[in-house]
């Protein structure tokens, strides 16, 4: 799967990670791809994922972390610190 792709999941993907609201997640990781980066992003995102659809509200989930995200002052220290440990990711 390409780069492109992982960050933009298609229809099934999303039923799958268990969004609701497509057009709202579509919105949700543009502003994250801006806020981190392509390649940033696709690295969050491939920790972010899995565990998404495991959330009680998935589509709140991503609305959380794109509102973190906007908030980073410092996106690569925030990215160091929390791309090797995704536990920290499971909070959102």
């Amino acid at each position: 799967m390409s780069l492109y792709n992982y960050i933009t999941p298609s229809s099934e993907q999303f039923v799958h990670l268990g969004i609701v609201d497509q057009a709202q997640a579509l919105k949700n990781l543009e502003y994250i791809r801006t806020g981190l980066g392509e390649s940033a992003c696709a690295e969050v995102l491939q920790i972010f994922f899995p565990v998404l659809s495991r959330t009680a509200d998935p589509d709140m989930a991503l609305n959380n972390f794109e509102r973190f995200v906007s908030g980073l002052d410092d996106v690569p220290v925030s990215q160091r610190c929390s791309t090797p440990t995704p536990p920290c990711l499971r909070r959102f």
